[in-house]
């Protein structure tokens, strides 16, 4: 139980990294959340991390929270969320979370909010996506599908790419990595990309296509499109991809490509950070 900071507590405007697990507020003295009364005084605030239980973080203003510096965000979401409070980051370059479902359709009717709850956290008035450059997400299952590659189309400058959704991976999203007719791919300046065997969806994912992806990433022909720097593909105890695994080991073999397969590679954990 956190309560609302006294006058000789300091003061939440210096803090440069701030951290919370599984913390419940007590309202402050105008009647409004304690968190939502102490974040908004985060100005300085450039690292956060959250691992928030069921229900904790829930929509309480219509107005976002706006967190001016903040460049990275780790979280942390237990259970299913209805309308998550909105946080504006207009200078967030990466973003972790974990959630255990993937499930509430009306975030998937508008592309931008696909990744519910990620990018629903982001007002679209208020987010400057184009500052993202790296974004993991996981989740232990998801329903229904979505269109992940229209999602990702708000991130044009991501350079690492981190998805172990169920069933996200589609041939259209292989296919949109991979330039065609000079035009620049989906995100091309990926430098890493984490993909794990159950992120790819059931017999859509072609391995042309795939192969196609890995030869046009890795040794780019198309200006403005950066060199892929390593591919990782974790698997798992259901893996059911074995022929992919021994393709990729022999692409690793014949063209010295940084390709990490099973148990060389683990996604990363959800409060992971690749910038300090």
């Amino acid at each position: 139980m956190i309560e609302t900071p006294a006058a000789d507590s300091i003061p939440w405007s210096f803090l440069t990294r701030y951290c919370e697990v599984s913390c419940r507020w007590v309202a402050s003295q105008d009647g409004d959340s304690g968190r939502l009364a102490a974040y908004r005084n985060l100005t300085n605030l450039i690292d956060l991390r959250m691992d928030l239980p069921d229900h904790i973080f829930l929509q309480a203003a219509t107005v976002p929270v706006v967190l001016p510096n903040v460049r990275s965000v780790s979280l942390r979401l237990h259970g299913l969320y209805g309308s998550i409070q909105a946080l504006a980051m207009p200078m967030l370059e990466e973003f972790n979370i974990e959630f255990s479902h993937l499930s509430h359709t009306s975030y998937l009717v508008d592309p931008y909010a696909a990744f519910h709850p990620v990018l629903c956290l982001f007002p679209r008035r208020c987010h400057s996506p184009s500052h993202v450059r790296v974004l993991r997400a996981m989740s232990g299952s998801v329903f229904p599908p979505f269109d992940c590659a229209s999602a990702l189309e708000q991130f044009p400058n991501l350079v690492e790419l981190s998805l172990n959704i169920p069933y996200v991976v589609s041939n259209t999203l292989v296919s949109r990595l991979v330039p065609h007719d000079g035009n620049l791919p989906l995100a091309p300046k990926l430098e890493r990309i984490h993909f794990p065997n159950r992120s790819l969806l059931h017999n859509d994912c072609l391995w042309q296509n795939f192969v196609e992806m890995l030869y046009a990433r890795f040794r780019p022909t198309v200006h403005g499109v950066s060199r892929l720097q390593t591919f990782e593909f974790p698997t798992d105890s259901r893996a059911y991809d074995f022929d992919v695994v021994a393709g990729l080991k022999t692409l690793r073999e014949r063209n010295h490509w940084d390709i990490r397969v099973g148990s060389d590679c683990v996604f990363p954990a959800w409060d992971e950070w690749r910038m300090c």
